[in-house]
């Protein structure tokens, strides 16, 4: 193996990742010029209404009400998928990186010492008010040898913990994997892609005061991706291009599945809101709808019925999710 070539695109992989994790912490707190809406649960245990009264069978998952945070949650929980690039990268040749006790990594490596197989038991690392726990399982296989050769992961209940101290509070992010999905980088033009994605993926996240566990703030989100391709490729102002092409099951106050496509890519920049894509969401009641983004101007179609918008209508639904996702594990 071409070491040399190995550190060269890794170098780009973390130059990509750097880039995307600026854009999302610029972007998550840009809270300020952007229009207020009332608190809606993303995914977690809260039900909406408590009178134990369930909405009609024939109400179809996409309509006016519901289309821009259905947007949202789909543009975000692509950008979760890069997240996991760096990690499996890391993981190839080692398993035990971020455990502070190796034994609690049991690793099984190929002829080539590549990992093909990992169980966490957990696993802790510890740096300065950073803590990080990893529990469960996953298996590699790789499909040739070359940097850019696509490798399928295959999770069992992977479970991977943050908790970062400051200020006397503790914020805490859990991400939970189980399925599978293939990972690829293509170092020229620079691309990465995970397709063949057919997994759930979870988000669990809330603040707790140091000393004392309850969870304040707690908010959840959940995923299930079936048949799913998300590419992203590097643009040339050196932001990413994310095309979509799947299924996928949202769960908490707007459960249902739709279908998902792009037919131009996501595109952000420096902003809360993209600035350049169309997405498609299609449900299995026939409800349908298409955002096409232009700089500022944003024009959403529900079930037919078109209007033109601005950032500030998409960005309460965005700044939601941002804050419940971490920005790197």
């Amino acid at each position: 193996m071409d070491f040399t070539n190995r550190g060269s695109a890794r170098t780009g992989v973390w130059l990509f990742i750097l880039v995307l994790t600026i854009l999302l912490a610029a972007c998550g707190g840009d809270d300020h010029h952007h229009g207020q809406r009332p608190p809606v649960d993303n995914g977690g245990d809260n039900n909406g209404d408590d009178d134990g009264s369930e909405p009609p069978a024939t109400t179809a998952l996409i309509n006016r009400d519901s289309a821009l945070q259905l947007m949202a949650q789909t543009i975000l929980s692509s950008n979760t998928l890069l997240m996991l690039l760096d990690p499996v990268t890391q993981l190839m040749y080692a398993p035990a990186i971020y455990c502070d006790d190796p034994a609690t990594a049991d690793a099984e490596l190929g002829e080539d010492f590549r990992t093909e197989q990992v169980t966490y038991q957990d696993c802790q690392f510890n740096d300065d008010g950073y803590q990080r726990i990893q529990n469960g399982g996953l298996s590699l296989t790789y499909d040739g040898q070359g940097v850019d050769a696509p490798i399928r992961v295959l999770t069992d209940n992977l479970t991977v913990e943050t908790r970062e101290s400051s200020g006397g509070e503790v914020t805490v992010h859990t991400l939970t994997l189980d399925g599978a999905f293939t990972v690829s980088l293509i170092p020229e033009p620079m691309e990465f892609s995970f397709v063949d994605v057919n997994m759930t993926l979870a988000v669990d996240y809330h603040r707790e005061a140091e000393g004392d566990p309850t969870p304040i703030d707690a908010h959840s989100l959940r995923w299930d991706f079936q048949d799913y391709d998300s590419r992203f490729a590097l643009a040339n102002d050196g932001n990413a291009d994310n095309s979509i092409d799947g299924r996928i099951t949202f769960h908490g106050e707007l459960a249902g599945s739709a279908d998902a496509s792009t037919s131009i890519p996501i595109h952000f920049s420096d902003n809360t809101c993209p600035d350049l894509g169309a997405l498609d969401l299609a449900d299995d009641d026939g409800g349908s709808a298409n955002l096409t983004v232009n700089g500022d101007e944003l024009v959403l179609t529900t079930n037919g019925n078109g209007e033109t918008l601005t950032c500030d209508a998409l960005a309460p639904y965005l700044q939601d999710i941002y804050r419940v996702l971490p920005y790197a594990f």
